[in-house]
């Protein structure tokens, strides 16, 4: 099984009803949708120091073909660190709870916009 496939099972098995992703030049990126929200998700490989960098936010308009850069500068989003693919996806998981919590919390009524 790849690690992909994996991480998509991991994302799914932890609530999301849908992942999309895809292996890039610079990272793997997708989508996930989590409660009726879409997400953007961006895994980036740092072979040289052993480490791997998740990054997700709720999903951005690009206007690029490289969705990799348009995530990793975005200024929203959570990022997680791991060692292993399977740490790191659960780690989005736990992320992408949170998100979806914040976001939601900062759209209802007792708190405008």
């Amino acid at each position: 099984m790849s690690r992909l496939t994996r991480c998509r099972e991991i994302l799914i098995s932890e609530g999301a009803s849908r992942v999309a992703m895809s292996r890039g030049a610079e990272c793997v990126a997708g989508y996930i949708e989590y409660m009726g929200d879409i997400l953007a998700i961006a895994i980036y490989e740092f072979k040289d120091i052993g480490v791997l960098a998740g990054k997700i936010l709720p999903a951005i308009p690009t206007n690029t073909a490289d969705m990799c850069i348009e995530i990793l500068y975005s200024p929203h989003g959570y990022i997680a660190y791991a060692s292993s693919y399977e740490e790191l996806c659960k780690s989005i998981a736990l992320k992408m709870r949170k998100l979806i919590k914040v976001g939601r919390l900062n759209q209802s009524p007792s708190h405008p916009q």
